[in-house]
């Protein structure tokens, strides 16, 4: 049964310096770089904790942002391949170390750097963006909100401080500018997967800038 440690980090000209570190009685822990993520496996009867706590220590001194996750244990290929999704999820929480919460089919999408999601995020919230830019407007905000909310329009309106016909107005020109209608409910996933990809990564520049 393994389980996989995952750290990412945008400074890691000294990953390979891991190796005598995650030494466990004359064997070292598999160790990989992937694009910008080191994936450490972590066999059945070793300290996961302990080891993500080596990476991460050691990480650290190169970026002190490193994010690192641990997955829960799994058996067979598809169990570690399984794993290695649900420590990129527990990565994204932040700096420092954190365990996997139950994988989400969100989290799971989330956590899978071959998917452009922040491009999607981008090109689907882009009308919301701009005219929030042009017209110091919180529409990516209201929609964020009223997504949360299950779409009840009371606990939003309570939310934001707002009156209800403000937050009608605020849904019809979302909707207008999106093209997508929030009675459907394809429309609002595809709209709630867009904010969390956006969320996940503000600062991204949108796709063709």
């Amino acid at each position: 049964m393994d389980r996989a440690v995952d750290a990412a980090t945008a400074a890691l000209p000294g990953w390979r310096g891991l190796g005598p570190l995650l030494e466990r009685e004359g064997d070292r822990l598999p160790t990989a770089l992937i694009g910008d993520t080191v994936m450490v496996i972590v066999p059945d009867g070793v300290d996961a904790a302990a080891a993500a706590r080596t990476v991460a220590d050691h990480l650290t001194v190169l970026d002190p942002g490193v994010r690192v996750g641990v997955g829960e244990p799994r058996r067979g290929v598809a169990g570690l391949r399984l794993g290695c999704f649900e420590a990129r999820q527990a990565a994204q929480a932040g700096p420092g170390e954190h365990r996997a919460a139950p994988l989400s089919i969100a989290g799971l999408l989330m956590g899978n750097p071959d998917l452009p999601l922040r491009e999607l995020g981008h090109a689907v919230l882009a009308p919301l963006l701009r005219h929030d830019e042009e017209q110091r407007a919180e529409l990516v905000t209201t929609l964020r909100s009223y997504l949360a909310h299950d779409c009840a329009s009371a606990a939003t309106a309570r939310e934001l401080t707002l009156h209800r016909n403000s937050l009608r107005y605020r849904l019809r020109l979302i909707e207008q500018l999106t093209g997508r209608d929030l009675d459907r409910l394809a429309d609002r996933t595809e709209l709630w997967l867009a904010a969390l990809a956006l969320e996940a990564d503000p600062a991204g520049t949108p796709p063709g800038q």
